[in-house]
């Protein structure tokens, strides 16, 4: 992008307004330490891409919307491009139940990034980012999946990282880290206190500091999920109006509401937005990414409306749930105390969310809704979409199946008018290969499915016969 297409930056708590080099020194709100918000000069965006175009390769291909110039070093680690998976209705069924007859349910797999997470993006911009200023060692708190993400971005580049993660992380998590020669301190705390620690190294040592929620390029990246949500979606819709066009998906045979959803072009690139898009929230940067980019492609003209966000929390995480309770705005909920989390999701616990505003904005100017879900019912999940989808997910990605249930079961989500489904994008933040205890935890509470999926037998093909037969009946 061209520095004069950002016309500066505003706090999201206070609203004061600054050039947008403050973005680059002190990375949040001087005032009261409110994150960020670039602002673009969307009219000349739209000009800039109309003869330029947009780009290829993963989430570099929409280089002209980022805020870094177009001649940015990108890693090779390439992040973006996951598929958007069309649900059949017998697996949406299947999944839901009677309940799910109202929607017709996409979903984004953020497991097919590069170290397994939507994550990545974050940190492919943050690297792109601190290798234009020539920072020698980047580091970061986490609670796994965005150290992994900055480890592997900073491997395929050769650049130091250090990472701050809570000594309570999955091992999986942590083995991934030390595979990519990260430099890793396990943090006797919890997340925000990993956090804090973080800071207090980054501000000594003088690190590029790349933590979620603090650095504003982070959310910057995180939003090109929006944006390769509405082009997959226009592309699908193309298929199924123009089978034999060149953007045409796989064949589906089933009828879809979603062909009905109006296309929107721009510089050979077809948009369109889904009535709803759902995704888990923990510290509020991912949704706070999700709306970002959704009102880039509201301001660009690209497509016709805001689709509304249900944000999803763990029972035991719900700190924006309580904050958009509480009714209020901006302050009060950058004032709002911290709680004490504690949750099976560990991607999305945390006592005091560093984007909380953020995300309160987001589900409140979306028209949406916020609501949790135990951390039993996340679990119960992952077997759940596995069987149905074949999509492995971890317990913070879950967690918006969950929610998704409870919004179908509470009419929180309904049809658009009768026999109209809305139709919904549901987003899946993070791999399961991420948490394997936690799959396996899900596996064996549920001896029904242990009992009718997993036998053992000698090495006899008249035992395999018989588990075959009885099955049957």
């Amino acid at each position: 992008m061209d520095e004069k297409m950002i016309l500066g930056c505003s706090c999201s708590v206070c609203g004061q307004n600054y050039t947008h080099t403050q973005a680059d020194t002190t990375f949040v709100c001087p005032k009261d330490g409110g994150n960020l918000n670039f602002i673009y000069n969307y009219a000349e965006l739209r000009s800039s891409i109309q003869r330029s175009g947009f780009g290829k390769g993963g989430m570099w291909r929409y280089l002209p919307l980022l805020p870094i110039p177009k001649n940015s070093p990108i890693p090779p680690l390439i992040a973006g491009d996951t598929p958007l998976q069309h649900i059949s209705v017998s697996a949406t069924h299947q999944l839901f139940g009677q309940d799910g007859a109202v929607i017709d349910l996409f979903i984004k797999d953020e497991g097919k990034n590069p170290t397994g997470s939507l994550k990545d993006r974050a940190s492919a911009l943050v690297v792109s980012k601190a290798l234009s200023e020539k920072k020698e060692i980047i580091t970061t708190a986490s609670t796994g999946n965005a150290a992994a993400a900055l480890s592997g971005m900073c491997a395929s580049v050769n650049l130091p990282c250090i990472i701050f993660v809570p000594s309570s992380a999955p091992p999986a998590k942590i083995a991934q880290l030390q595979t990519f020669g990260a430099r890793v301190f396990l943090v006797k705390g919890d997340y925000d206190q990993a956090f804090d620690l973080c800071m207090e190294c980054s501000n000594k040592f003088g690190w590029y500091n790349r933590s979620t929620g603090y650095n504003p390029y982070t959310s910057e990246g995180k939003k090109t999920v929006s944006y390769e949500i509405c082009e997959q979606l226009a592309s699908y819709i193309i298929a199924r109006t123009q089978p034999g066009s060149i953007n045409a998906c796989p064949i589906f045979s089933e009828p879809s509401h979603s062909s009905q959803i109006t296309v929107h072009q721009l510089a050979g690139a077809n948009f369109a937005s889904p009535d709803w898009i759902v995704v888990s929230v923990g510290d509020g940067n991912i949704i706070s990414g999700v709306w970002s980019g959704l009102k880039d492609l509201f301001a660009l003209g690209i497509i016709s409306a805001l689709p509304h966000i249900l944000a999803v929390q763990a029972e035991g995480s719900n700190y924006i749930k309580q904050a958009l309770d509480n009714d209020g705005g901006p302050l009060e909920w950058h004032k709002h105390p911290p709680i004490h989390s504690s949750t099976v999701a560990d991607s999305i616990s945390a006592d005091q969310p560093k984007d909380r505003v953020r995300a309160c904005i987001a589900i409140r100017d979306s028209g949406g809704s916020c609501i949790t879900v135990s951390d039993e019912e996340i679990l119960n999940e992952i077997p759940n979409l596995g069987k149905a989808t074949g999509i492995f997910a971890e317990p913070a990605a879950s967690c918006a199946v969950a929610g998704l249930r409870k919004a179908l079961h509470q009419r929180i989500i309904t049809s658009i008018k009768e026999e109209e489904p809305s139709t919904v994008a549901l987003i899946i933040t993070g791999s399961g290969l991420k948490d394997i205890a936690s799959a396996q935890r899900a596996i064996n509470s549920n001896k029904d499915l242990i009992n009718s999926s997993t036998f053992t037998v000698d090495i006899s093909v008249e035992q395999v016969e018989s588990f075959i037969i009885n099955q049957k009946h």
